[in-house]
């Protein structure tokens, strides 16, 4: 039989439709993702933004949200880069975030 890959593992968008049960983990997570009111606020700062640096998302979140906690953005940071809705960059040891065209549902949604 044929063997899949394991899509949940992947860091590529095109594994995922390689096979049904990829194709449908993808949804649910992307799903999942953008239906978060947290993760959609944070999918509109950086869309607005274009690119932001990890410490000014954190600030602007802090102040929306009154969150004093790192690992509640690390989290939903992490889920919306899974579900390939936003993208890092690091510029001299400063991570930046960018919205992908799977991010940019967020200008159609509220």
């Amino acid at each position: 039989m044929f063997e899949d890959p394991d899509f949940k593992e992947s860091e590529r968008f095109e594994d995922f439709f390689n096979t049904i049960e990829g194709n449908k983990h993808f949804h649910s997570l992307y799903l999942k993702a953008i239906n978060n009111p947290f993760r959609r606020k944070i999918l509109k700062i950086i869309n607005k933004e274009d690119k932001i640096s990890k410490e000014d998302l954190f600030k602007q979140l802090k102040d929306i949200y009154n969150i004093s906690d790192n690992n509640v953005l690390k989290y939903n940071i992490d889920y919306l880069i899974s579900a390939f809705c936003i993208e890092t960059t690091n510029i001299n040891d400063i991570i930046y975030y960018q919205i992908t065209k799977a991010g940019k549902v967020i200008e159609f949604i509220d």
